[in-house]
Order: C-alpha cells, then structure tokens, then sequence
C-alpha cells in the first residue's frame, strides 16, 4: 500500500472559500474531522506495527482474547465469528492462520462430533504473556499526554463522535441516491 504523507493540508479558510459551490462545507467540521482521521491512522499505524513485531493482527489478536478469557480457552468458530461481527468464512481464514502459527487447534466436539472447537494452545497462551504486557505499555504511552479529566472528556467526545457516526449511515442508509 503506498502511504502518503500530506503536507500541505486543507485549512478552515480554503474549505470556507468553497463555498459558494458547495454551501454544506464548514472548515472547522472538516479540519476536525481530517485531524480525527490522521490522528487515527497514526495511532494504528504503530499499533499494527506492535502487532506485527509478535507476529500477529488486531484479529489474531482478538480472537487469541477472545480464548484465553474463555474458563475452558474454547469456543466453535460460529461463535468467534459472532463475537468478532465477522462471516464465518473470514473468521475461519484468520483461525486457519493461528492453527498454522501453532496458537490455535482444531478439534471435533465431544458433545458433536459434527461441531469444531477451536482451542488456545500453551504457545498461543505463551505469546498472548509475552504480547499483553507490550500492548498495556502502548496504550498507555499513547494516553499519557492526558490526565484523568482530559481522558473522561476525551471518551465522552468520541461517544459523541460515534454517534455522528451512526447518524452518518442511517442517513446513507435512507437517502441512498443521494451518497452516490
């Protein structure tokens, strides 16, 4: 994937001066958003970056989670799949890979014989005590430059956000024609 670093970005007056083709643009809303964004792929860029150190991916690592808070470390691929929001066939993808990797088996249910139990294995245990501790560091690092009252604001600010997300696609959703 080719990644660019965009320089010369968009200000509040240059989306201002467009509008007299396009009345809906206001720079502030767009300037915050384009920094929300930038701030995100920024933040996930290192995080994918940790994940890939430990040989993993956000969903490896989820589905790993996922297991090891399990009592009994098992669970049938349907319900990792529900877990996850995923298909079936793309949570039985990532689970083929952590078998390769040795993180995971496969087995036929003792209750089923038709049902499959995916099952975390002491190397998928032992990776997740090696990643956990690096993970914890990373969101803390990233959090640092907060304290405890900039973090409550920041959450309550994203929930807002999240909720101008939704707003967002019931509107694509009722209005189809018009986000074509």
């Amino acid at each position: 994937m080719v990644e660019y670093s965009f320089v010369d970005r968009p200000t509040n007056e240059r989306i201002n001066a467009t509008r007299d083709k396009f009345p809906e643009a206001n720079g502030a809303d767009v300037t915050l958003f384009l920094n929300v964004q930038w701030t995100y792929r920024a933040m996930q860029k290192q995080y994918d970056a940790l994940l890939d150190r430990f040989g993993l991916t956000e969903t490896k690592f989820i589905i790993l989670m996922f297991l090891h808070n399990e009592p009994t470390h098992q669970l049938m691929p349907s319900i990792l799949a529900q877990k996850l929001g995923s298909t079936r066939v793309t949570t039985t993808k990532v689970i083929n890979g952590l078998e390769r990797n040795g993180w995971v088996t496969k087995a036929a249910s003792a209750r089923d014989k038709r049902a499959v139990i995916v099952a975390l294995t002491d190397d998928g245990e032992s990776l997740l005590q090696k990643f956990l501790p690096a993970n914890y560091r990373a969101a803390t690092m990233i959090m640092s430059t907060l304290n405890e009252s900039e973090q409550a604001t920041l959450a309550s600010l994203l929930d807002k956000v999240k909720q101008g997300t939704l707003n967002l696609q019931n509107e694509m959703e009722k209005n189809s024609n018009e986000y074509k």
